[in-house]
């Protein structure tokens, strides 16, 4: 008895230290390259309405803002500083712990709240990030909640009503998820067809109907992301090459997921519902890494089936937050992304930007940069953070060519006379360029006047 409360008592430590290091770890990181461009947008719609032209940039084209009312969110979050997004972020996580310990505990399992933390821990450790991913998440969790008391109570059906209008707006490309959520069921009842088949009106609910469900399919089937490369759409494999202490993270959870999953099958007390849940996510996984955002969804359905032990939930708790704590505090030391909007990062030239006084002037600016460009006011860059939005006017390739050297469908190299009359096509007065694109040296080669450098972008004058 006695060694069994002692574990119980270092699973809670753990767990509580754990978070604590995690989170004291990730304040230091809470940026990325899209959170800029979905300030700005926000910015964007509340000042002028307009959610169907990108203002900021020199084509001007026209667009889907998929997450438009995310972007409003985070714009109005932005009115409170650094703080403001932690502490946005901070809520959106006690949604999703209150609701995993809310199907928790409809499953019986009395240490719902440390499962709940252990899998925000493990999922989040480097995806504190501002992105609506973790709304889908909570709006998932919720959809399965109401889809159990249904069995009940048919009038829980009801609730994906507001399910998939919100889904709609806060991240569109998202909505597949949820008809995945309800398959177990339809498959059991049918019932259920026309709870799937309401999803369909449900989701033109949105400013842009039916080219918004299309957005997605277009951005996949077309070449933007053989021109972009994008990390986040790459799979398990190509992350690998690309960028292996991501993919080391990636294998770390997949590995989690896969090891709950033969413990229960082991055990003989898995579901066909949790299996057919934990296999998908895990293919989904190894297909893009994005998808790692759905990997607490596979946590918490997995759950149940191995908690009737407590030996077995304490030493993976224990685990769980060694791992986590250590690679949180790795993560802090490997990357120089300190401190919101106050140190340059791969996302941000914070202390070079001023060097380019005039806010209308024609600036070109990578996948990386854009965004923050148009965050700081700017508002004539060539592109940003969302390569969807610049695929069919040819502004895409002419981006890759610049950045890679070649044409990355033809395989073509690009000449340094081609390289000058894509700029002059643009009417480029500066160019803030990533150190290690080719249009660094095209920069050189062709004698413009540099302005100012930083570790990770150049700044030139075009002559």
């Amino acid at each position: 008895m006695t060694k069994k409360l002692s574990l119980t008592k270092i699973s809670k430590i753990s767990l509580y230290v754990g978070l604590i290091v995690t989170y004291s770890c990730l304040l230091l990181k809470c940026q990325d390259s899209d959170m800029f461009q979905m300030i700005a947008t926000g910015r964007q719609i509340l000042s002028t309405g307009n959610l169907t032209t990108n203002a900021y940039t020199i084509t001007n084209t026209s667009c889907i803002f998929q997450q438009w009312l995310y972007c409003v969110l985070l714009a109005i979050v932005d009115n409170f500083g650094y703080v403001g997004h932690i502490l946005f972020v901070l809520v959106q996580d006690i949604v999703l712990l209150y609701l995993i310990k809310t199907y928790l505990d409809m499953k019986n399992i009395h240490n719902s709240t440390l499962w709940g933390l252990a899998i925000i821990v493990l999922c989040f450790v480097f995806m504190i990030k501002i992105r609506p991913q973790i709304v889908t998440i909570c709006l998932m969790i919720y959809q399965l909640i109401c889809l159990e008391r249904a069995e009940n109570n048919k009038r829980w059906l009801l609730s994906i009503i507001p399910i998939i209008i919100l889904e709609a707006n806060l991240h569109m490309s998202m909505l597949p998820m949820h008809l995945f959520v309800a398959i177990p069921y339809l498959v059991k009842r049918r019932r259920y067809i026309l709870y799937v088949l309401s999803m369909i009106p449900l989701s033109l609910l949105n400013p842009y109907g039916v080219d918004g469900l299309l957005y997605t399919v277009k951005a996949l089937t077309d070449d933007t992301f053989v021109y972009a490369n994008v990390s986040e759409v790459m799979s398990f494999l190509d992350m690998m090459k690309f960028d292996w202490r991501t993919a080391a993270y990636v294998a770390i959870i997949i590995a989690v997921i896969l090891c709950l999953l033969a413990i229960a099958i082991a055990c003989k007390t898995i579901t066909a519902q949790s299996a057919f849940y934990s296999i998908v996510i895990v293919i989904a996984i190894l297909m893009s890494i994005r998808n790692i955002s759905f990997a607490p969804f596979a946590l918490m359905i997995l759950a149940p089936n191995i908690a009737f032990n407590d030996k077995i939930v304490n030493i993976s708790m224990i685990g769980i937050m060694c791992t986590m704590s250590i690679m949180s505090i790795a993560s802090v030391f490997a990357t120089t992304t300190f401190n919101f909007l106050e140190k340059d990062s791969r996302y941000c030239p914070v202390s070079i930007i001023d060097t380019i006084e005039d806010k209308n002037a024609k600036i070109f600016t990578s996948f990386n940069s854009g965004g923050y460009f148009e965050y700081m006011g700017y508002s004539n860059m060539f592109i940003d953070a969302r390569p969807e939005l610049y695929i069919d006017n040819g502004t895409l390739r002419d981006y890759s060519v610049l950045v890679n050297g070649f044409d990355a469908v033809t395989g073509e190299s690009l000449a340094l006379r081609d390289a000058y009359e894509i700029i002059s096509k643009y009417d480029f007065e500066y160019i803030c360029a990533d150190n290690d694109a080719y249009i660094y040296d095209i920069c050189r080669l062709l004698g413009y006047t540099k302005l100012a450098s930083n570790d990770y972008f150049t700044i030139y004058e075009v002559n």
